[in-house]
């Protein structure tokens, strides 16, 4: 059997979100299966059907593709989260598993102490370390135990993964690439004709798919200390930086240069 390599693109990915100032959100897509973790301060989350509040007690488990409008609110010092985003599924017996251990049809549940202890080993995990193999135990171990709690349906859906995930997959690793339609397809071994109306299905496009990578992306950059607009929407695929701030600022409700104001305590 050949050894795999530890490059290929992984498995789960951990995102973290501060903010030293409120900071407010509209229209977060969420790409892959994800759990957010509080750390410090807490997050209110303003969609229409989820008016609450999550604090360091809590985790909320979110389907890929969901779209969340929130406020983070810093605690003491700062608001501090942990994203876990996940790219592998677990086995549908482990799914149908959890329904039968759940209590309900909830997003949000309370932070436990195993959930605790296994959230803090996997936040501190370097998939890049691991083959695709080790990742998976990492991650079968974690399904596990969020099906015991009756939760692990609630991440994930019956069907496996949608084609707008597996495009938002395939755009991750390069937001800023160029991506023509017609090569895509062929990447994804479909033709063009069942690729549109498949998203179509989806009540997505495929501009609509790449554009949300490319918001997210965005936000990573940020939250990574690039500041400099010209220099994200070129990372983010944008020529001119005009037209990304413009972007930015209809897809999130606030412009690049007011969400770059809550990672700092100066004016």
């Amino acid at each position: 059997m050949s050894q795999q390599s530890v490059t290929d693109e992984p498995l789960f990915t951990i995102n973290h979100i501060l903010s030293v100032r409120p900071q407010k959100l509209s229209n977060m897509t969420i790409l892959s299966p994800s759990v957010i973790w509080i750390r410090a301060g807490y997050k209110k989350l303003l969609n229409h059907q989820r008016s609450q509040a999550l604090d360091e007690q809590s985790l909320l488990l979110v389907r890929s593709h969901e779209r969340l409008t929130f406020e983070n609110q810093p605690g003491q010092s700062a608001f501090r989260s942990c994203q876990i985003c996940f790219h592998h599924y677990p086995d549908a017996g482990l799914l149908a598993y959890s329904q039968t251990q759940s209590t309900g049809e909830r997003a949000i549940f309370k932070l436990t102490p195993d959930l605790r202890q296994a959230l803090e080993v996997l936040s501190v995990l370097d998939y890049r370390l691991m083959t695709h193999a080790v990742q998976r135990h990492w991650l079968d171990g974690f399904y596990q135990l969020l099906a015991e709690r009756g939760m692990l349906h609630h991440l994930f859906g019956p069907t496996g993964k949608s084609l707008r995930e597996k495009l938002s997959d395939y755009f991750t690793p390069a937001p800023g690439k160029s991506y023509k339609l017609d090569y895509v397809c062929t990447e994804l071994g479909m033709s063009r004709s069942t690729l549109i109306r498949r998203l179509h299905q989806e009540n997505t496009s495929f501009r609509e798919v790449l554009h949300d990578v490319r918001m997210n992306h965005a936000i990573d950059l940020i939250q990574q200390g690039q500041h400099h607009a010209p220099e994200v929407a070129l990372a983010c695929g944008y020529q001119s930086p005009q037209r990304f701030r413009q972007r930015f600022k209809a897809q999130f409700d606030v412009s690049f240069r007011q969400y770059v104001k809550t990672l700092s305590v100066t004016p």
